[in-house]
């Protein structure tokens, strides 16, 4: 499993963000589960609740400000840092010709939410851990009650590594999950943050999607809580 990321500098070309082409008009009801996938289909045996990295369903959704992306799970407790055993939690989509992962981790020592520009799109024949560079730190709620995970970033912080929304869809779709049994440590370099540490893990969960979704449809999901 590949989690390690590096570090770049703030210079990016700055595209401008445009909203939903003519040619592509909004569906009447709200996009929901773009990503489906049987409970019960973990890989791996775990060393603590294997339901908590179970993946049932995922979203994402995106307006002019903000994308948010939501993995759902039969079973979830918060994060606990003084837990060795972590866990890893993943949302890969393509926008354009750039791909991207979000990825929260909790690990011992605490949460932490980060996004990446990834080598390549996720392929639903071949979904694998992403590796990639750091672009920014992100939002994220663990949110016990309803069982999911939700991450959420400014869209100009896909836009100035890439993005390319609008005419373009949000496709690609993924969702993977991990557990680690290591400690994770921040280290500031430049405009963001890396995160990263010994750790040995492997892959639990791994479901994707063909289905897209364009910035400004409408969703089940609330974008940026």
């Amino acid at each position: 499993m590949r989690w390690s990321v590096r570090t770049v500098g703030a210079a990016a070309v700055v595209l401008t963000l445009l909203g939903p082409a003519t040619a592509h008009s909004a569906p009447r009801r709200p996009a929901c589960h773009l990503i489906t996938d049987p409970q019960g289909d973990t890989e791996v045996l775990t060393p603590d609740n294997q339901q908590r990295l179970d993946i049932v369903s995922a979203d994402v959704a995106a307006n002019s400000r903000q994308l948010t992306a939501v993995i759902r799970l039969p079973a979830l407790t918060g994060e606990d840092p003084t837990e060795l055993a972590g866990r890893i939690y993943e949302f890969d989509f393509t926008a354009g010709p750039a791909s991207f992962m979000l990825g929260a981790y909790l690990m011992y020592g605490g949460a932490h939410f980060e996004a990446y520009l990834t080598d390549q799109p996720v392929q639903n024949a071949q979904a694998s851990a992403q590796s990639g560079t750091a672009i920014g730190r992100i939002t994220g709620v663990i949110d016990t009650r309803r069982k999911e995970i939700r991450m959420s970033a400014p869209l100009s912080l896909f836009t100035q590594n890439g993005a390319k929304l609008g005419n373009a869809p949000i496709d690609h779709l993924g969702a993977m999950t991990f557990w680690a049994r290591g400690t994770g440590s921040m280290a500031s370099a430049g405009p963001v943050d890396s995160y990263g540490g010994p750790a040995v893990g492997s892959s639990v969960d791994i479901a994707t999607s063909d289905k897209s979704i364009y910035v400004g449809f409408p969703s089940c999901v609330t974008i940026g809580r």
